[in-house]
């Protein structure tokens, strides 16, 4: 039949497929072959036993591809496939995973989870290259395939990692690769966000690398140390992780990313008052670390700042007996007075306007401290250390002389006011008094800061008003009495507290001895007389004083209450007397 067999060979390879059939049978029929067409029953269908699980065959792919000089698509789809199904025999046997180990020492040489974690490591340097793809149907295929295999082998290790002896040097690649794939995938889905396939990936593996993450850093039975030793590594490999993306558009990401993943990791306080076990061995394991939460820090947005910070100030308990909240403050005090010194000695005029904004940003930090985190009596202690509130001052006086008052600044005296009970240094009463004046100008509601001015006020003598330039405060005052009266509706519940403020402000003014000095800039008779209904409206009993402060300070200077826009009008003639005759 060697001709039968050639014509085989020519169906094969230039006959079409829907043609095949025609072909074949036309061939048997010129070789006299009858083609007998019995029907024969049909056998009972017997049902398929499960192929047993073979081991062997998807560590020898994960081993194949580790061999291979570079990854590509159709190695990474293997490993996807092969991971699945080495993570669904370690489930299949819940209560012996372990049995795993013996099948891959007979199946293989290598070791089984040596394998996994030299896999990911390699995936993720496929990953790397994958970063500038564009986003499409065919990347994005690939790309949830890298995802869903990166998911499989975390998850793997995950469940086997309380039963295999890995060497410290694995472990720490194992963590530092869980760290950089936790971060890459989130950059992935900035990039490919129209593409459900890959953020349903995304999301699952996030949620994996944060359970190895926690299976790795479990705690012995007495809770005092952690179960793995190269476990107390995990906080350092993973606050030194953002570093690893230098790419600008990717920074804010792998920063924030960083802090989520810290967040995540760390213990969220118990609810008892007293300090667990686990909570002492956590908050040993931050300050052991906070050098590297510093760097950390000083690079965060002011939401993940805030979250990271309020975690570990709540971390350290009600009694605070580490003091991390207070550690914080004086930290970005800190850096707030050494961004200071600088402005003061070698800014240009290209810098100052940057300089002034990283200032801002320290300054809000402060503010969301005192706002949402700390305690009254750890602000008590800040505030009544006298080098602490010096160094502030002086922060706060060159902010203030470069008109750089910003809501985040106006937001800060209004919280620290009520704590400034001392008159050292005699300065810090002025510039809040000061700030939250021209806070009020730019803030969305200036009634919060009018309501912190009161308490600030105090004899002249010990406010030192002569040493301020009595000029330009009398613009923030009148500036700022304008703004309140443009801003100003009738759903304020504190209007009583805010017009009697305003009156106990102009009863200050006049107890200078020069009122003269004081000049309000920006008020004119309309205004006068619009903040005069108000009082007259809201605190009737101080309209009396409104009216007598009011008339000392005009009659002192008759422009005190000088218009925006004067009207001049013309001289009138002189009349000369008759003489007589």
């Amino acid at each position: 039949m060697p001709i039968f067999h050639e014509a085989l060979s020519e169906l094969s390879v230039d006959v079409p497929l829907h043609k095949s059939g025609l072909y074949a049978q036309q061939l048997l029929e010129s070789l006299s072959v009858s083609i007998e067409e019995a029907e024969e029953p049909l056998p009972e269908a017997i049902p398929a036993t499960p192929e047993p699980p073979q081991l062997s065959g998807h560590l020898e792919v994960m081993v194949a591809v580790l061999k291979q000089a570079k990854m590509d698509d159709v190695a990474v789809k293997r490993i996807n496939l092969a991971s699945q199904r080495v993570l669904r025999q370690v489930k299949e046997s819940p209560e012996e995973p372990w049995s795993i180990f013996d099948e891959s020492h007979q199946s293989a040489p290598e070791s089984f989870t040596l394998t996994q974690i030299e896999v990911l490591r390699r995936l993720k340097a496929y990953m790397d290259s994958l970063e500038d793809l564009s986003s499409g149907t065919d990347s994005s295929s690939v790309i949830s395939s890298l995802l869903m295999a990166f998911t499989n082998i975390l998850e793997t290790v995950s469940i086997l990692l309380p039963y295999a002896n890995i060497p410290p040097p694995a472990a720490r690649s194992l963590t530092h690769s869980a760290c950089t794939i936790f971060i890459s995938s989130e950059i992935i889905l900035f990039r490919n966000r129209r593409q459900p396939q890959v953020t349903e990936s995304s999301h699952i593996l996030r949620q994996t690398c944060v359970q190895l993450f926690r299976t790795l850093t479990e705690l012995d039975d007495s809770e005092s140390a952690f179960q793995y030793p190269v476990a107390d590594r995990v906080l350092p490999v993973v606050l030194a992780a953002w570093t690893e993306f230098g790419a600008s558009d990717t920074m804010h990401i792998s920063v924030s990313q960083t802090a989520v993943l810290l967040d995540l990791l760390i213990p969220q306080p118990s609810q008892d008052d007293d300090r667990s076990d686990a909570q002492n061995f956590w908050l040993q394991q931050v300050v052991r670390n906070l050098p590297q939460f510093e760097r950390l820090l000083s690079v965060l947005s002011t939401r993940h700042w805030t979250t990271l910070v309020s975690h570990l100030v709540h971390l350290d308990g009600a009694e605070a007996t580490v003091g991390l909240g207070s550690w914080f403050a004086l930290n970005e005090l800190q850096t707030l007075r050494a961004l200071a010194s600088r402005i003061t000695l070698d800014a240009g005029s290209g810098k100052l306007a940057v300089m002034l904004r990283v200032a801002d940003r320290s300054i809000g930090l402060l503010a969301a401290l005192f706002r949402d985190i700390l305690q009254d009596n750890t602000i008590e202690t800040i505030v009544r250390d006298t080098s602490t509130m010096a160094s502030f001052t002086h922060c706060l006086e060159i902010i203030v002389d470069n008109h750089a008052t910003s809501t985040s600044t106006a937001e800060l005296a209004a919280l620290l006011a009520p704590y400034v009970v001392l008159d050292e240094p005699r300065a810090l009463r002025r510039l809040l008094t000061t700030t939250l004046l021209r806070g009020s100008r730019v803030a969305p509601s200036p009634y919060p800061l009018w309501l912190a001015i009161p308490q600030l006020i105090v004899p002249h003598r010990i406010f030192a008003t002569r040493d301020m330039d009595l000029e330009v405060f009398g613009a923030d005052i009148g500036l700022a009495l304008a703004n309140l009266c443009a801003k100003w509706t009738e759903t304020q519940d504190q209007a009583t507290e805010i017009w009697e403020g305003v009156v106990r402000i102009l009863e200050w003014l006049t107890e200078l001895g020069d009122v003269a000095s004081i000049r309000l800039h920006g008020i004119d008779s309309t205004t006068i007389e619009s903040v005069r209904s108000l009082v007259e409206k809201h605190v009737p009993a101080r309209i009396d004083a409104f009216d007598l402060a009011s008339t000392r300070i005009s009659r002192q200077r008759p422009q005190t209450f000088e218009k925006r826009s004067a009207v001049h009008e013309p001289k009138p003639v002189e009349k000369r007397p008759l003489s007589r005759v």
